[in-house]
C-alpha cells in the first residue's frame, strides 16, 4: 500500500481486477493503470507472435493456429522440416 505521506507513490500495475480497484478506491489510493482491453491485447499470444515477427526475433517455424486444422497442418510441417534438415 502507498505511504500516505508521499503523494508521489502509488501502486500501478499492468491490469487491475475489479476487486482491487474497489479496494484501492476505498483506501484513497490512486488506481492508474492500463485499460483492461490493452492488457488483454498485449498478453495475447497472437500479439506476441506479431511483435516477434516484426522485430525478427521469433523462433524459426513459429506459427499461429486458430483452428485444429491449422494446428494439425503446422505440426505436420515440423516433421517435414526436420526430415529436410531445417
Amino acid at each position: 500500500m502507498r505511504d500516505r505521506s508521499d503523494p508521489q507513490r502509488e501502486p500501478c500495475a499492468l491490469g487491475w481486477t475489479d476487486c482491487v480497484r474497489v479496494m484501492g478506491k476505498e483506501r484513497g489510493l490512486g488506481m492508474r493503470g492500463a485499460v483492461d482491453e490493452v492488457v488483454r491485447q498485449v498478453n495475447s499470444r497472437v500479439f506476441r507472435y506479431d511483435v516477434e515477427r516484426e522485430l525478427d526475433i521469433g523462433l524459426a517455424g513459429a506459427a499461429v493456429a486458430s483452428s485444429i486444422e491449422q494446428l494439425t497442418q503446422s505440426c505436420s510441417s515440423v516433421g517435414t522440416r526436420r526430415a529436410a534438415g531445417c
